[in-house]
C-alpha cells in the first residue's frame, strides 16, 4: 500500500510540475528521481490535439508514468492540459 501511495504522489507531483512549467510538456524518456527516490523513474507521454481525437480548445493529453522495477510497480496518471506555449523538444 505504501508503494502505491508513493507512486500516486510522484505522478501527481510530476503532473503539477508540468502544469506550472517547471518541467516541459513534451514526451520524455524514463528518468530517475533524485535521492532518496532514485528507485523510482518517471516518464511523460504527450498526445497533441488532433481532429481524430476531437481534442479542441488547445488541450493536450499528458500522461505521467511512474515505475519501480524493484517492486514491479507501474502507475499512470493522465490529465488534459491547456498548453500555454508551443511544446519544445526535450533537452538532450
Amino acid at each position: 500500500m505504501r508503494a502505491e501511495l508513493d507512486a500516486s504522489n510522484l505522478a501527481l507531483s510530476t503532473l503539477a510540475e508540468i502544469e506550472l512549467n517547471l518541467k516541459p510538456m513534451v514526451a520524455s524518456p524514463p528518468a530517475e528521481f533524485e535521492p532518496p527516490l532514485e528507485r523510482w523513474t518517471w516518464q511523460v507521454e504527450v498526445t497533441e490535439p488532433s481532429e481524430d481525437l476531437d481534442m479542441g480548445g488547445g488541450l493536450t493529453l499528458v500522461e505521467v508514468i511512474i515505475r519501480n522495477e524493484e517492486l514491479d510497480r507501474e502507475t499512470r496518471f493522465a490529465r488534459m492540459i491547456r498548453s500555454s506555449k508551443p511544446a519544445a523538444a526535450w533537452p538532450d
